[in-house]
């Protein structure tokens, strides 16, 4: 019996290693996923303060109509900014990370109308050689 005993003590002390493993493996497919989950939430978040941005912006200087979109925005911005604080906790990492993008995409989008401006500028230019080289 002993011999019986120490074959089913062998057999068990071997499945315990490939449990752990997968308990393991399947842990850092989740954490994986979290941290995909993360970095597609942290995009969407990017884009929305971009166009909340640039919404405000547009409001400041006389367009009424994005003051419906300045209120989508900013619902957006709300309910990404919860769902990145959980899972960043999650992941052990800070949310201050959310600040930064909303300073980033700020600076981005005034840069982005300097350069519309600019263009616009040039095209101006351009259309006043072309009708005086008409007349």
């Amino acid at each position: 019996m002993n011999f019986l005993n120490s074959i089913k003590r062998s057999n068990n002390s071997i499945e315990i290693p490939n449990e752990v493993k997968d308990s393991e493996t399947k842990f850092n497919e989740l954490h994986n996923e979290i941290k995909e989950l993360a970095k597609d939430e942290l995009k969407l978040f990017e884009k929305d303060a971009y166009y909340l941005t640039l919404n405000k912006i547009a409001n400041q200087n006389g367009v009424n109509e994005s003051e419906i979109w300045i209120d989508y925005y900013t619902g957006r911005l709300s309910t990404h900014t919860i769902c990145i604080t959980r899972l960043l906790r999650i992941l052990g990492q800070d949310a201050t990370v959310l600040e930064n993008i909303l300073v980033n995409e700020k600076n981005r989008a005034i840069e982005d109308i300097k350069r519309c401006e600019n263009i616009m500028d040039l095209l101006n230019t351009d259309n006043i050689k072309i009708k005086n080289t008409e007349e």
